[in-house]
C-alpha cells in the first residue's frame, strides 16, 4: 500500500523535477544577492573602522602638536620678556612724564 503512494505518474515527476530545477535556480540566485550584501557589509564595516582609526589620530596629533606648538610659543614669548619690562618701565615713565 505504502508504495502504490510513492509511485507517481511520469508527467508529475517531470513536473517536480521541473519545479525543483527552478527552485535550484532561485535559490542560486538569492544565494548570490546574500553574499552581495554581505561583502557590501563587510566593507562597510571595515571603512567604518578606519574613519575612526584616522579621526582617532588626527586627534592624537592635533594634540601632540598642540602641546608642541605652545612650549614653542612660550620659549619664543620668554626671549620677549624682558623687552617687554623694559616697555613697560617706559610707559610708566612717560605716564610719570605726563602728569
Amino acid at each position: 500500500m505504502k508504495e502504490e503512494n510513492l509511485q507517481l505518474p511520469q508527467e508529475n515527476k517531470k513536473e517536480l523535477a521541473d519545479m525543483l530545477q527552478e527552485s535550484l535556480e532561485i535559490n542560486r540566485e538569492i544565494l548570490q544577492s546574500v553574499i552581495s550584501i554581505k561583502r557590501y557589509f563587510h566593507w562597510r564595516i571595515i571603512w567604518n573602522i578606519v574613519k575612526v582609526v584616522v579621526l582617532v589620530l588626527v586627534v592624537v596629533f592635533g594634540i601632540i602638536s598642540f602641546q608642541t606648538v605652545t612650549s614653542y610659543l612660550q620659549g619664543y614669548t620668554l626671549g620677549f620678556q624682558p623687552y617687554a619690562e623694559q616697555l613697560n618701565q617706559l610707559g610708566s615713565l612717560g605716564d610719570l612724564m605726563g602728569n
